[in-house]
């Protein structure tokens, strides 16, 4: 199993919770400390409006980004394995039908090559 399907999730969850995260939780702090005077800054607008950016990317991760991820990655999951499946199965027909065995004889050899042609004709 390779890493870049974990490795992208780490990166979509840090982009989209971690560091939205870290910024309204530094915005909080700069609220709530009184030495910080908010009112009297410039930081203060752009800040609330970076924090309520924040917020809206937050909901976004939880609203459709994971759902789409994990539907995408459900679909991904289901395919591979029915392709295993068929691959399996293939890998069985052709061993049962086109390999002959050590100690076919005459009769079974045709028998099996009857069954080739059936299955040519399906």
């Amino acid at each position: 199993m390779t890493a870049a399907p974990f490795l992208y999730l780490g990166l979509i969850v840090t982009s989209d919770i971690i560091l939205p995260l870290l910024n309204v939780s530094v915005l909080v702090y700069y609220l709530f400390d009184k030495n910080i005077k908010m009112r009297d800054s410039n930081f203060q607008s752009w800040a609330i409006s970076f924090s309520v950016l924040c917020i809206a990317k937050i909901l976004e991760f939880f609203i459709s980004i994971r759902t789409s991820v994990i539907d995408g990655a459900v679909t991904f999951y289901k395919l591979r394995k029915e392709i295993e499946i068929c691959e399996l199965t293939d890998e069985m027909i052709h061993k049962k039908f086109f390999e002959p065995e050590p100690n076919e004889d005459s009769q079974a050899r045709l028998l099996r090559l009857n069954k080739m042609n059936l299955l040519a004709e399906i």
